[in-house]
Protein backbone atom coordinates (compact mmCIF):
# COMPACT_ATOMS: atom_id res chain seq x y z
CA UNK A 1 0.00 0.00 0.00
CA UNK A 2 1.56 3.51 -0.91
CA UNK A 3 0.88 6.12 1.04
CA UNK A 4 1.81 9.69 0.79
CA UNK A 5 2.12 12.12 2.95
CA UNK A 6 2.12 16.18 2.11
CA UNK A 7 4.49 18.29 4.62
CA UNK A 8 2.83 22.00 5.11
CA UNK A 9 6.74 23.04 5.15
CA UNK A 10 7.59 21.10 1.80
CA UNK A 11 8.42 23.79 -1.40
CA UNK A 12 6.87 21.96 -4.00
CA UNK A 13 3.13 21.75 -4.93
CA UNK A 14 1.11 19.11 -5.22
CA UNK A 15 0.43 17.72 -8.83
CA UNK A 16 -2.87 18.09 -10.04
CA UNK A 17 -5.00 15.54 -11.24
CA UNK A 18 -4.61 14.50 -15.03
CA UNK A 19 -7.73 15.33 -16.69
CA UNK A 20 -7.88 12.63 -19.99
CA UNK A 21 -7.63 15.31 -23.24
CA UNK A 22 -10.79 13.57 -25.03
CA UNK A 23 -12.84 14.67 -21.92
CA UNK A 24 -11.12 18.25 -21.96
CA UNK A 25 -12.38 18.70 -25.07
CA UNK A 26 -15.76 17.92 -24.51
CA UNK A 27 -15.61 20.37 -21.25
CA UNK A 28 -14.57 23.09 -23.38
CA UNK A 29 -16.69 22.06 -26.17
CA UNK A 30 -19.96 21.99 -23.54
CA UNK A 31 -18.95 24.92 -22.34
CA UNK A 32 -20.38 27.40 -25.08
CA UNK A 33 -16.67 27.53 -25.94
CA UNK A 34 -16.53 27.26 -30.04
CA UNK A 35 -20.42 25.87 -29.95
CA UNK A 36 -21.40 27.63 -33.18
CA UNK A 37 -18.39 25.53 -34.76
CA UNK A 38 -19.32 22.02 -33.30
CA UNK A 39 -23.73 22.71 -34.10
CA UNK A 40 -22.46 23.37 -37.52
CA UNK A 41 -19.90 20.09 -37.87
CA UNK A 42 -23.15 18.27 -36.24
CA UNK A 43 -25.42 19.33 -38.72
CA UNK A 44 -23.06 18.64 -41.66
CA UNK A 45 -22.69 15.00 -40.47
CA UNK A 46 -26.47 14.29 -39.35
CA UNK A 47 -27.38 15.62 -43.11
CA UNK A 48 -24.81 13.72 -44.99
CA UNK A 49 -25.65 10.41 -43.49
CA UNK A 50 -29.40 11.20 -42.70
CA UNK A 51 -30.57 7.69 -44.18
CA UNK A 52 -28.17 5.62 -41.56
CA UNK A 53 -27.56 8.24 -39.35
CA UNK A 54 -28.51 5.74 -35.74
CA UNK A 55 -26.76 2.85 -37.79
CA UNK A 56 -23.23 4.32 -38.57
CA UNK A 57 -22.76 6.62 -36.08
CA UNK A 58 -20.27 5.25 -32.81
CA UNK A 59 -22.39 5.04 -29.00
CA UNK A 60 -19.74 7.90 -28.03
CA UNK A 61 -21.02 10.60 -30.60
CA UNK A 62 -24.72 9.44 -29.74
CA UNK A 63 -24.14 9.94 -26.26
CA UNK A 64 -21.93 13.15 -26.42
CA UNK A 65 -24.35 14.47 -28.84
CA UNK A 66 -27.38 13.68 -26.52
CA UNK A 67 -25.68 15.27 -24.00
CA UNK A 68 -24.88 18.41 -25.84
CA UNK A 69 -28.50 18.71 -26.55
CA UNK A 70 -29.27 18.41 -22.65
CA UNK A 71 -26.91 20.71 -21.66
CA UNK A 72 -28.23 23.31 -23.69
CA UNK A 73 -32.07 22.53 -23.00
CA UNK A 74 -31.08 23.34 -19.19
CA UNK A 75 -28.65 26.10 -19.86
CA UNK A 76 -31.77 27.83 -22.53
CA UNK A 77 -34.54 26.52 -18.93
CA UNK A 78 -32.18 28.11 -16.40
CA UNK A 79 -31.83 31.36 -18.84
CA UNK A 80 -35.83 31.27 -19.12
CA UNK A 81 -36.26 31.34 -15.14
CA UNK A 82 -33.86 33.77 -14.47
CA UNK A 83 -35.41 36.25 -16.72
CA UNK A 84 -39.02 35.47 -15.84
CA UNK A 85 -37.62 35.88 -12.09
CA UNK A 86 -36.23 39.33 -13.26
CA UNK A 87 -39.21 40.72 -15.07
CA UNK A 88 -41.41 39.40 -12.08
CA UNK A 89 -39.04 41.73 -9.72
CA UNK A 90 -39.30 44.38 -12.15
CA UNK A 91 -43.15 44.34 -12.40
CA UNK A 92 -42.99 44.19 -8.91
CA UNK A 93 -40.99 47.13 -8.33
CA UNK A 94 -42.48 48.92 -10.86
CA UNK A 95 -46.41 48.38 -9.43
CA UNK A 96 -44.27 49.51 -5.78
CA UNK A 97 -43.12 52.69 -7.13
CA UNK A 98 -46.43 53.64 -9.47
CA UNK A 99 -48.54 52.99 -6.04
CA UNK A 100 -46.08 55.34 -4.01
CA UNK A 101 -46.52 57.96 -7.06
CA UNK A 102 -49.86 57.72 -7.11
CA UNK A 103 -50.42 58.38 -3.36
CA UNK A 104 -48.27 60.67 -3.19
CA UNK A 105 -50.80 62.88 -6.11
CA UNK A 106 -53.51 61.83 -3.42
CA UNK A 107 -51.83 63.26 -0.53
CA UNK A 108 -50.43 66.19 -2.39
CA UNK A 109 -53.87 67.19 -4.12
CA UNK A 110 -55.60 67.30 -0.51
CA UNK A 111 -53.11 69.63 0.90
CA UNK A 112 -55.24 72.78 0.68
CA UNK A 113 -53.82 75.33 -1.42
CA UNK A 114 -51.15 78.02 -0.64
CA UNK A 115 -52.09 81.88 -0.75
CA UNK A 116 -49.82 84.23 -1.40
CA UNK A 117 -50.58 87.83 -0.25
CA UNK A 118 -50.80 90.02 -3.06
CA UNK A 119 -47.91 91.88 -3.18
CA UNK A 120 -48.42 95.85 -3.72
CA UNK A 121 -47.18 97.60 -6.89
CA UNK A 122 -43.77 99.10 -6.06
CA UNK A 123 -42.45 102.05 -8.28
CA UNK A 124 -38.60 101.28 -7.99
CA UNK A 125 -37.47 104.42 -9.97
CA UNK A 126 -39.41 106.35 -7.29
CA UNK A 127 -38.20 104.40 -4.84
CA UNK A 128 -34.53 105.07 -5.96
CA UNK A 129 -34.96 108.35 -5.86
CA UNK A 130 -35.80 108.88 -2.05
CA UNK A 131 -32.90 106.69 -1.17
CA UNK A 132 -30.85 109.22 -3.42
CA UNK A 133 -32.35 112.32 -2.31
CA UNK A 134 -31.69 110.32 1.56
CA UNK A 135 -27.85 109.55 1.03
CA UNK A 136 -27.74 113.39 -0.41
CA UNK A 137 -29.65 114.85 3.06
CA UNK A 138 -27.13 112.39 5.04
CA UNK A 139 -24.34 115.31 4.30
CA UNK A 140 -25.83 118.00 4.87
CA UNK A 141 -24.88 120.64 7.54
CA UNK A 142 -26.78 121.70 10.75
CA UNK A 143 -26.80 125.29 9.10
CA UNK A 144 -28.05 124.30 5.26
CA UNK A 145 -30.42 122.23 7.21
CA UNK A 146 -32.17 125.52 8.74
CA UNK A 147 -32.24 126.79 5.46
CA UNK A 148 -33.97 123.29 4.19
CA UNK A 149 -36.57 124.19 7.30
CA UNK A 150 -37.41 127.13 6.89
CA UNK A 151 -37.98 126.20 2.78
CA UNK A 152 -40.26 123.52 3.57
CA UNK A 153 -42.11 126.18 6.52
CA UNK A 154 -42.78 128.84 3.59
CA UNK A 155 -43.53 126.70 1.22
CA UNK A 156 -46.13 124.71 2.95
CA UNK A 157 -47.77 128.09 4.56
CA UNK A 158 -48.65 129.25 0.67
Amino acid sequence: MNTTTISPFDDTPASSPEINPEKQKEITALSGYELASILKAATNFVEANKWGFYLDVEESVKHSLGYLLKTVEVAHEAHKKAMEDHYERLYATWNECDKKHHDLIKKTNSLPPIKFPDIPYVNTDGLQRLFDMAEKLSTLSDNQWGRLLELASALKEK
